[in-house]
């Protein structure tokens, strides 16, 4: 039996999968691992990437079931006691892994997360997945959302601005891109949010909160590194040329406003949910549907956080504000 399960879902992310499989069995050496692609419905065909079929399963949706449902997919057919949860478009350097596990019995009970920066470069990521050493001066000049890697404004740079390198440390959420879990622990907590739809689904950051208010912590290691590809729609109808039009990855964010709205629902009071929907009225113009959006499933659930939580909303936010 495996200790780690590898848990990365792929919709038409052919290239890149190629090579966050192959920085995976690089980088990751002295575990009993497995690896676990759900392939969420793609139009084209990812068996043939899988590098190592005697490590990999693949699932395959027959339907298109975005990614918080195919995470969970993946995680209910798992066999290891650690569940590390990755996106198709990632690689890591160095022994990153045994670094996690070292620390593993001190935070069982907590959800733990990767320092990750993001490449808009598709040849640096395939130089980092293949070599495991980071180009540097290439990273350093990446441009990204107007910024470039030393001017970025993001929780990792935060972090390092800080000095806050003892490791691992309280964040407020950290990103399925490179989450880790006990398998114990991610059941007990219920799992990834299936009312969430699409990808961008803020998945990862309802459980997060969930982790929170069940009294749980949410953990960064400072002393990791992951490299995010920010590259291309998950469309095969995208050319190349349409590609080097895009400054930085450009996210399918189906029903994100819906997601958004969810997530709030669960974690917020009656009064401050109505309030929301007042702001986004006045700010919009439209009211968002909320039929379409509160249904009997996404309320069942409410009713069950509001059962084993052991702190409130107002706790919650004060609690993230705090360690963020």
């Amino acid at each position: 039996m495996p200790d780690i399960s590898f848990i990365i879902p792929a919709l038409n992310e052919k290239e890149t999968l190629r090579y966050t499989l192959a920085n995976l069995f690089k980088t990751v050496t002295q575990q009993s691992f497995e690896v676990i692609v759900v392939d969420d419905g793609s139009e084209e065909d990812l068996s043939g990437e899988l590098i190592d079929p005697g490590k990999v399963i693949y699932i395959k949706n027959h339907q298109r079931l975005g990614v918080s449902k195919s995470r969970n997919r993946g995680a209910r057919q798992a066999r290891g006691q650690v569940l590390v949860f990755l996106d198709a478009h990632v690689c890591f350097v160095g022994d990153w892994l045994s670094k996690i596990l070292k620390k593993r019995k001190q935070f069982k009970d907590a959800v733990m997360g990767i320092m990750t920066y993001p490449l808009t470069d598709i040849q640096v990521f395939w130089e980092i997945a293949l070599s495991g050493v980071p180009p540097k001066k290439k990273i350093k000049s990446q441009p990204c959302y107007g910024f470039t890697m030393t001017s970025l404004p993001m929780p990792e740079l935060h972090a390092i601005s800080s000095k806050r390198f003892h490791s691992p440390f309280e964040v407020p959420i950290v990103t399925a891109r490179a989450m880790i879990v006990e398998k114990n622990l991610f059941f007990e907590l219920g799992g990834f949010l299936n009312e969430l739809t699409g990808y961008g689904a803020l998945e990862d950051t309802e459980f997060c909160m969930r982790a929170w208010i069940f009294g749980k912590k949410v953990l960064a290691f400072a002393d990791t590194e992951c490299y995010h590809c920010l590259y291309g729609p998950r469309s095969t109808k995208s050319t190349r040329v349409e590609y080097e039009k895009i400054p930085f990855y450009t996210e399918k964010y189906e029903g994100g406003v819906e997601n958004a709205f969810r997530i709030f629902y669960l974690h917020s009071s009656e009064n401050q949910f109505k309030q929301l929907i007042d702001f986004h009225k006045n700010l919009s113009g439209f009211s968002p549907n909320l039929s379409a959006i509160l249904t009997d499933e996404l309320k069942a659930q409410k009713e069950w956080i509001s059962k084993k939580r052991i702190h409130d909303e107002d706790w919650l936010f004060q609690r993230m504000k705090k360690v963020g």
